[in-house]
């Protein structure tokens, strides 16, 4: 059985409500990423991306979906973009300022990065 890597898009929006929980937030962050991208990766695989099961994959599922002449595809890759620079700060930066609203946008974007994927 597999993972269903949506699930940790509910535990990002459950570590989101400890708003005075930097690390909480920063989870959150990191999670919501997770989500969406092995979510978009997967369907990315499904459709015949070869993937090299290292880090560089999070690059070619990006690219994958922003060389997509469809819209929401798009859109997916601009999220998922978006969505690995903030895991990034939130994982390895000793101070960020606004977490919160970084923790907010990442959410909001994971949340439409699942439901574009419904759309395939």
């Amino acid at each position: 059985m597999s993972f269903n890597w949506s699930e940790y898009l509910h535990l990002a929006d459950a570590l989101s409500l400890q708003k005075e929980t930097e690390s909480c937030l920063r989870s959150a962050i990191s999670r919501a990423y997770y989500a969406a991208f092995c979510e978009a990766r997967n369907y990315a695989r499904n459709e015949g991306l070869k993937l090299s099961e290292s880090a560089l994959d999070h690059d070619a599922v990006t690219n994958y979906y922003e060389a997509s002449p469809v819209g929401f595809r798009k859109k997916i890759g601009a999220d998922l973009r978006r969505l690995r620079v903030f895991r990034n700060r939130a994982d390895y930066d000793d101070a960020m300022v606004r977490v919160d609203a970084f923790c907010d946008a990442s959410l909001k974007q994971a949340h439409e990065v699942l439901n574009y994927l419904k759309k395939i």
